[in-house]
């Protein structure tokens, strides 16, 4: 099952008082916090070719922090959302950098050390420097980015290359990563939309399997048309077996396997 989902999310980060709180609202000093500047972002990159290029025929792409198969499942609008995505246009990119007052300084692009990842990343930087903006790729081992990519502070990062890991289950792919509540623990993207929250935390608390796939459209829908986040591709996990083995079954987490499904404990493989 295709359960990892590279990004490239957009952030807005928190506001921080003085006395250390941070707050509900978004700061105004982040470049990503302007729609303007994320509808930039968005024309630097031709995410078709890019996972042409980087990822077949090892995954596929995808239009939405879902793998195709859960949101083909939950039957949720793959289509309308795969025309959301904006073709590469750099000419765009600078018009939109200019009318936001971003033409100088350098984005910073976060990412693992990860090699798909970090194609993606220097990708990305490519179409910026391409439109004449600055762009620095900052690759960090595995512990280090998962710290650094909550921060939500602009020093760390202005962007950054994310994947996800779930179940069948949207919320596994959603809340976790997009929803308010964990801004700051699993969730480095620290969008504040409404509109995005409401249909995530209300789709928890029902087991109404049809108002369950609504709240997940309205929310998905808000996350792609706020630009927040820019999906990419979901990898395709492949396991080989002898003859020998038998009562192997594949767990829908990539990390947890392979197992063994019968008296034994789960045999799990760390890196």
């Amino acid at each position: 099952m295709n359960s990892a989902v590279y990004r490239l999310p957009v952030v807005s980060p928190p506001r921080t008082d003085q006395d250390g709180s941070v707050e509900r609202a978004p700061t105004p000093d982040g470049p990503t916090t302007d729609p303007t500047v994320r509808e930039a972002i968005s024309y630097c990159l031709d995410a078709d070719e890019a996972v042409r290029e980087f990822v077949e025929p090892m995954g596929r792409r995808v239009y939405s922090p879902l793998p195709r198969r859960v949101a083909e499942e939950w039957d949720l609008p793959v289509e309308q959302w795969a025309a959301i995505p904006n073709p590469k246009n750099t000419e765009r990119v600078k018009r939109l950098f200019e009318e936001a007052d971003e033409t100088s300084g350098q984005l910073k692009i976060l990412t693992s050390k990860d090699p798909v990842a970090t194609e993606f990343a220097e990708a990305l930087a490519g179409g910026l420097r391409d439109a004449g903006h600055g762009a620095l790729v900052t690759s960090k081992p595995w512990s280090s980015y998962l710290e650094t990519v909550v921060t939500g502070a602009a020093s760390d990062y202005s962007l950054f290359v994310g994947e996800i890991t779930g179940t069948s289950d949207p919320d596994s792919f959603l809340y976790p990563t997009s929803h308010e509540n964990m801004a700051g623990k699993t969730n480095g993207v620290f969008e504040r939309d409404d509109e995005v929250m409401e249909p995530i935390l209300q789709a928890r608390t029902t087991l109404d399997w049809m108002r369950r796939r609504d709240l997940y459209e309205t929310a998905i829908t808000g996350l792609l048309s706020d630009r927040a986040l820019l999906p990419l591709c979901s990898m395709t996990n492949s396991f080989a077996t002898t003859d020998r083995v038998r009562d192997f079954r594949v767990h829908l987490i990539p990390e947890v396997n392979p197992r063994l499904a019968g008296t034994d404990p789960v045999v799990e493989v760390r890196s």
